[in-house]
Protein backbone atom coordinates (compact mmCIF):
# COMPACT_ATOMS: atom_id res chain seq x y z
CA UNK A 1 0.00 0.00 0.00
CA UNK A 2 1.72 2.88 -0.89
CA UNK A 3 1.38 5.83 1.92
CA UNK A 4 3.03 8.82 -0.13
CA UNK A 5 3.29 9.81 -3.65
CA UNK A 6 5.88 12.48 -3.47
CA UNK A 7 8.57 12.28 -6.10
CA UNK A 8 11.63 14.43 -5.33
CA UNK A 9 12.40 16.52 -8.64
CA UNK A 10 13.51 19.55 -8.81
CA UNK A 11 10.84 21.66 -9.92
CA UNK A 12 9.65 25.14 -9.21
CA UNK A 13 6.32 23.82 -8.12
CA UNK A 14 8.25 21.61 -5.55
CA UNK A 15 9.97 24.60 -4.35
CA UNK A 16 6.89 26.33 -3.69
CA UNK A 17 6.64 26.85 0.03
CA UNK A 18 3.94 24.66 0.94
CA UNK A 19 1.56 27.00 2.84
CA UNK A 20 1.29 29.34 -0.41
CA UNK A 21 1.20 26.52 -2.66
CA UNK A 22 -1.84 24.97 -0.66
CA UNK A 23 -4.10 27.77 -0.65
CA UNK A 24 -3.64 28.03 -3.96
CA UNK A 25 -4.64 24.43 -4.70
CA UNK A 26 -7.63 24.94 -2.38
CA UNK A 27 -8.34 27.99 -4.07
CA UNK A 28 -8.69 26.71 -7.74
CA UNK A 29 -10.58 23.46 -6.32
CA UNK A 30 -12.91 25.68 -4.71
CA UNK A 31 -13.35 27.63 -7.42
CA UNK A 32 -13.86 24.59 -9.72
CA UNK A 33 -16.59 23.18 -7.44
CA UNK A 34 -18.98 26.60 -7.88
CA UNK A 35 -18.70 27.43 -11.36
CA UNK A 36 -21.18 26.00 -13.70
CA UNK A 37 -19.60 27.10 -17.02
CA UNK A 38 -17.82 25.24 -19.55
CA UNK A 39 -15.92 27.82 -20.58
CA UNK A 40 -15.03 28.61 -17.12
CA UNK A 41 -14.69 24.46 -16.17
CA UNK A 42 -12.36 24.34 -18.95
CA UNK A 43 -10.12 26.94 -17.97
CA UNK A 44 -9.58 25.35 -14.56
CA UNK A 45 -9.17 21.82 -16.51
CA UNK A 46 -6.30 23.82 -18.63
CA UNK A 47 -4.66 25.04 -15.25
CA UNK A 48 -4.13 22.07 -13.80
CA UNK A 49 -3.04 19.82 -16.66
CA UNK A 50 -0.40 23.02 -17.30
CA UNK A 51 0.57 22.49 -13.30
CA UNK A 52 0.69 18.51 -13.82
CA UNK A 53 3.32 19.36 -16.82
CA UNK A 54 5.06 21.49 -15.07
CA UNK A 55 5.37 19.14 -12.07
CA UNK A 56 6.50 16.41 -14.16
CA UNK A 57 3.72 14.23 -12.88
CA UNK A 58 4.61 10.61 -14.10
CA UNK A 59 1.78 8.51 -15.98
CA UNK A 60 1.96 6.15 -13.15
CA UNK A 61 0.90 8.68 -10.60
CA UNK A 62 -1.41 9.85 -12.72
CA UNK A 63 -3.25 6.49 -13.77
CA UNK A 64 -3.20 5.19 -9.56
CA UNK A 65 -4.47 8.23 -8.80
CA UNK A 66 -7.07 8.96 -11.67
CA UNK A 67 -8.38 4.95 -12.26
CA UNK A 68 -10.61 5.33 -8.82
CA UNK A 69 -12.35 8.58 -10.12
CA UNK A 70 -12.80 7.57 -13.53
CA UNK A 71 -14.41 4.38 -12.91
CA UNK A 72 -17.18 6.29 -10.29
CA UNK A 73 -17.91 8.26 -13.30
CA UNK A 74 -18.44 5.30 -15.37
CA UNK A 75 -21.10 3.95 -13.25
CA UNK A 76 -22.53 7.72 -12.04
CA UNK A 77 -22.48 9.35 -15.17
CA UNK A 78 -25.02 6.79 -17.40
CA UNK A 79 -27.54 7.04 -14.28
CA UNK A 80 -27.60 10.80 -14.42
CA UNK A 81 -28.41 10.89 -18.18
CA UNK A 82 -31.13 8.76 -18.01
CA UNK A 83 -32.68 10.09 -14.70
CA UNK A 84 -32.06 14.07 -15.10
CA UNK A 85 -35.54 14.88 -16.75
CA UNK A 86 -35.52 17.65 -19.12
CA UNK A 87 -35.27 17.90 -23.05
CA UNK A 88 -35.24 14.16 -24.65
CA UNK A 89 -32.63 13.62 -26.97
CA UNK A 90 -33.29 10.18 -27.67
CA UNK A 91 -35.31 7.38 -26.82
CA UNK A 92 -35.22 3.61 -26.75
CA UNK A 93 -38.46 1.79 -25.25
CA UNK A 94 -37.99 2.91 -21.88
CA UNK A 95 -34.56 4.68 -21.96
CA UNK A 96 -34.63 8.28 -22.24
CA UNK A 97 -31.15 10.44 -22.87
CA UNK A 98 -31.47 13.80 -21.69
CA UNK A 99 -30.07 16.87 -23.00
CA UNK A 100 -29.85 18.30 -19.15
CA UNK A 101 -28.23 14.66 -18.15
CA UNK A 102 -25.78 15.13 -20.92
CA UNK A 103 -24.66 18.59 -20.01
CA UNK A 104 -24.74 17.64 -16.01
CA UNK A 105 -22.53 14.94 -16.69
CA UNK A 106 -19.50 16.98 -18.97
CA UNK A 107 -19.49 18.93 -16.17
CA UNK A 108 -19.08 16.27 -13.14
CA UNK A 109 -16.42 14.93 -15.29
CA UNK A 110 -14.80 18.25 -16.08
CA UNK A 111 -14.76 19.67 -12.33
CA UNK A 112 -13.88 16.01 -10.99
CA UNK A 113 -10.45 15.70 -13.25
CA UNK A 114 -9.91 19.09 -12.64
CA UNK A 115 -9.89 18.49 -8.38
CA UNK A 116 -7.84 15.53 -9.29
CA UNK A 117 -5.22 16.87 -11.47
CA UNK A 118 -5.05 19.59 -8.68
CA UNK A 119 -4.46 16.94 -5.85
CA UNK A 120 -2.03 14.97 -8.00
CA UNK A 121 -0.07 18.11 -8.23
CA UNK A 122 -0.21 18.89 -4.21
CA UNK A 123 0.94 15.53 -3.24
CA UNK A 124 3.41 14.54 -5.80
CA UNK A 125 5.23 17.71 -4.92
CA UNK A 126 4.89 18.07 -1.50
CA UNK A 127 5.28 15.37 1.51
CA UNK A 128 2.22 14.59 3.46
CA UNK A 129 4.34 16.20 6.87
CA UNK A 130 4.82 19.52 5.01
CA UNK A 131 1.26 19.55 4.29
CA UNK A 132 0.30 19.23 8.24
CA UNK A 133 3.01 21.62 9.08
CA UNK A 134 1.16 24.31 6.46
CA UNK A 135 -2.31 23.02 7.74
CA UNK A 136 -0.79 24.52 11.57
CA UNK A 137 0.93 27.31 10.22
CA UNK A 138 -2.48 28.37 8.72
CA UNK A 139 -4.05 28.32 12.27
CA UNK A 140 -6.21 25.18 11.29
CA UNK A 141 -7.83 24.11 13.97
CA UNK A 142 -5.05 21.74 15.93
CA UNK A 143 -7.87 18.66 16.36
CA UNK A 144 -8.52 19.20 12.56
CA UNK A 145 -4.95 18.98 11.28
CA UNK A 146 -4.56 15.92 14.10
CA UNK A 147 -7.58 14.22 12.54
CA UNK A 148 -6.21 14.09 8.71
CA UNK A 149 -2.82 13.43 9.61
CA UNK A 150 -3.86 10.10 11.89
CA UNK A 151 -6.46 9.10 9.92
CA UNK A 152 -4.27 8.83 6.49
CA UNK A 153 -1.31 7.25 8.42
CA UNK A 154 -4.03 4.56 9.89
CA UNK A 155 -6.35 4.37 7.20
CA UNK A 156 -3.36 2.01 5.39
CA UNK A 157 -2.74 0.34 8.46
CA UNK A 158 -6.45 -0.85 8.73
CA UNK A 159 -6.84 -1.66 5.04
CA UNK A 160 -4.05 -3.84 5.38
CA UNK A 161 -5.37 -5.41 8.09
CA UNK A 162 -8.38 -6.01 6.74
CA UNK A 163 -6.37 -8.00 3.61
CA UNK A 164 -5.10 -10.45 6.30
CA UNK A 165 -8.41 -10.74 7.37
CA UNK A 166 -9.62 -11.63 3.92
CA UNK A 167 -6.47 -13.84 2.94
CA UNK A 168 -7.26 -16.08 6.44
CA UNK A 169 -10.77 -16.25 5.49
CA UNK A 170 -9.85 -17.13 2.01
CA UNK A 171 -7.67 -19.91 2.74
CA UNK A 172 -11.05 -21.62 5.10
CA UNK A 173 -13.24 -21.47 2.00
CA UNK A 174 -14.71 -17.82 2.59
CA UNK A 175 -16.12 -16.72 -1.14
CA UNK A 176 -17.62 -12.82 -1.12
CA UNK A 177 -21.39 -13.89 -1.88
CA UNK A 178 -24.75 -12.61 -1.60
CA UNK A 179 -26.30 -15.40 0.77
CA UNK A 180 -27.22 -15.30 4.37
CA UNK A 181 -24.24 -16.93 5.74
CA UNK A 182 -21.36 -14.92 3.64
CA UNK A 183 -22.97 -11.94 5.10
CA UNK A 184 -22.44 -13.19 8.40
CA UNK A 185 -19.41 -13.73 7.80
CA UNK A 186 -18.52 -10.74 5.91
CA UNK A 187 -20.30 -9.02 9.65
CA UNK A 188 -17.95 -10.77 11.83
CA UNK A 189 -14.89 -9.76 9.73
CA UNK A 190 -15.80 -5.84 9.80
CA UNK A 191 -16.42 -6.33 13.78
CA UNK A 192 -12.87 -8.19 14.11
CA UNK A 193 -11.69 -5.12 12.40
CA UNK A 194 -13.04 -2.60 14.41
CA UNK A 195 -12.23 -4.74 18.35
CA UNK A 196 -8.73 -4.61 16.24
CA UNK A 197 -8.53 -0.98 15.64
CA UNK A 198 -10.00 0.22 18.64
CA UNK A 199 -7.40 -1.72 20.76
CA UNK A 200 -4.58 -0.55 18.18
CA UNK A 201 -5.51 3.24 18.54
CA UNK A 202 -5.33 2.53 22.61
CA UNK A 203 -1.93 1.21 22.26
CA UNK A 204 -0.80 4.45 20.18
CA UNK A 205 -2.48 6.45 22.64
CA UNK A 206 -0.55 5.51 25.43
CA UNK A 207 2.73 5.49 23.93
CA UNK A 208 1.99 8.87 22.29
CA UNK A 209 1.17 9.87 26.06
CA UNK A 210 4.53 8.40 27.38
CA UNK A 211 6.39 10.38 25.00
CA UNK A 212 5.04 13.49 26.12
CA UNK A 213 2.32 14.15 23.56
CA UNK A 214 0.22 17.11 24.45
CA UNK A 215 -2.52 17.52 21.68
CA UNK A 216 -0.28 19.34 19.19
CA UNK A 217 1.64 17.92 16.56
CA UNK A 218 5.21 18.90 16.18
CA UNK A 219 7.25 19.22 13.26
CA UNK A 220 10.65 20.23 12.19
CA UNK A 221 9.66 21.62 9.16
CA UNK A 222 10.80 25.13 7.97
CA UNK A 223 9.18 26.84 5.62
CA UNK A 224 10.40 30.59 4.69
CA UNK A 225 8.02 32.25 2.22
CA UNK A 226 10.22 33.89 -1.23
CA UNK A 227 8.94 36.31 -4.26
CA UNK A 228 8.46 33.27 -6.38
CA UNK A 229 6.43 31.52 -4.16
CA UNK A 230 4.03 34.99 -3.94
CA UNK A 231 4.47 35.11 -8.08
CA UNK A 232 3.06 31.86 -8.09
CA UNK A 233 0.69 32.31 -5.75
CA UNK A 234 -0.91 34.80 -7.95
CA UNK A 235 -1.12 33.38 -10.75
CA UNK A 236 -3.60 30.72 -9.39
CA UNK A 237 -5.17 34.07 -8.15
CA UNK A 238 -5.49 35.30 -11.39
CA UNK A 239 -6.61 32.11 -12.77
CA UNK A 240 -9.21 32.24 -10.03
CA UNK A 241 -10.01 35.64 -11.32
CA UNK A 242 -10.38 34.74 -14.56
CA UNK A 243 -12.61 31.73 -14.38
CA UNK A 244 -15.02 33.93 -12.32
CA UNK A 245 -15.00 36.62 -14.58
CA UNK A 246 -16.47 34.41 -17.47
CA UNK A 247 -18.67 32.41 -15.21
CA UNK A 248 -20.40 36.14 -14.96
CA UNK A 249 -20.03 36.54 -18.51
CA UNK A 250 -21.28 33.91 -19.51
CA UNK A 251 -23.97 33.48 -17.06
Amino acid sequence: MQLEWYSPKSTFLHAWDTRWKLFSILLLIGTSASVTSFAALLALLLAAIILCALAHVTSASLQSMLSGPLFLCLIMLPVIALTSGGETLFQFGYLRLFREGILTATQIVLRLLTIVLLLVVLLTTTRFASVIAALQRLHVPGKLTLLIAYTYRFIFVLIDDLGNLMRAARLRGYRLQSTIMHFKTSTHLLVALLVKGYDQSERVQAAMTLRGFRGIAQTLEQQHSSLPDIFLTGAAFLVTVAAIALESMLS
